[in-house]
């Protein structure tokens, strides 16, 4: 049977592919690195996790080993300052007891696998940003939901005529999750908001309401308070280089189990 990587488009895929990346070489250390872990990772429904750190410590390791995508003062002095960091942070910990080596490598797992990604897709980034900024626009809404239909309308024409405010109408007939909120939304990435709401929210004006509309068994009423328009700045960088990589891996843990699954079990 196909994995899922395997039975996506090729144009879907992002570079390196599976076949690519995998290399003799590196699947002889993934044979090694999970040897018999292998079978308690399978029962104990940890080993995507596991192998999605163990690309992410591949990715590191390649950075580290060049000096052109990471010179080795660089290294250095990114460590320094990231033992400092975990001292603070770790003083009272004993299950974070590692040897000093040990403990080196894993502080350098993050910033070596951004380094890794920003050389695959850094000269991307404009691009892919023009490709996702619809989706990457900001929004900060009011949401209410009820399950009768018709309090729905009724709460609907209350909001447009201003008679009441959204946040005195969520505390007296919104949902516990609404209430909780407030009904208010802050600032979400069109892209996570919640209950399909991005087609809705992405044609709205600023203070504009919807009719209620349905979601399973709730209406919902919908207010945009304020759009934030994506840009491309450092953060923003960051951010996309960030999910291009956790598309890319879960795109090479799929082979990465078949392999593993294959040679345990074959």
């Amino acid at each position: 049977m196909s994995s899922p990587a395997e039975q996506l488009a090729s144009h879907d895929l992002i570079d390196p592919v599976s076949d690519q990346w995998l290399t003799e070489e590196r699947l002889a250390r993934l044979d090694r690195d999970f040897g018999d872990s292998l079978e308690i990772l399978l029962v104990s429904g940890n080993l995507t996790k596991v192998i999605d750190y163990w690309i992410r410590l591949e990715l590191a390791h390649e950075s580290m080993r060049s000096e052109r995508i990471w010179p080795k003062s660089e290294q250095q002095s990114a460590l320094i300052k990231l033992r400092d960091q975990w001292t603070k942070n770790n003083a009272e910990n004993s299950d974070f007891n590692l040897l000093p080596e040990k403990l080196d490598i894993k502080l350098l797992v993050s910033p070596g696998s951004q380094l890794w990604a920003y050389e695959q897709w850094g000269h991307r980034l404009e691009s892919i940003f023009l490709e996702k900024k619809s989706s990457l626009d900001r929004v900060s809404f009011w949401m209410l939901r009820v399950n009768d239909k018709f309090l729905a309308q009724e709460l609907y024409y209350r909001l447009c005529d201003d008679e009441e405010s959204f946040k005195h109408i969520v505390a007296q007939f919104g949902s516990k999750e609404d209430q909780g909120k407030g009904g208010f939304w802050y600032l979400q990435p069109l892209s996570d908001v919640p209950y399909g709401l991005e087609p809705i929210l992405r044609h709205m004006e600023n203070g504009e309401v919807t009719s209620p509309k349905r979601f399973g068994k709730q209406y919902a009423i919908v207010k945009l308070k304020d759009r934030q328009l994506a840009k491309l700045d450092k953060a923003m960088e960051q951010r996309l280089l960030m999910s291009q990589m956790k598309i890319w891996i879960n795109q090479i843990i799929p082979p990465i189990k078949n392999h593993l699954i294959s040679q345990r079990y074959s």
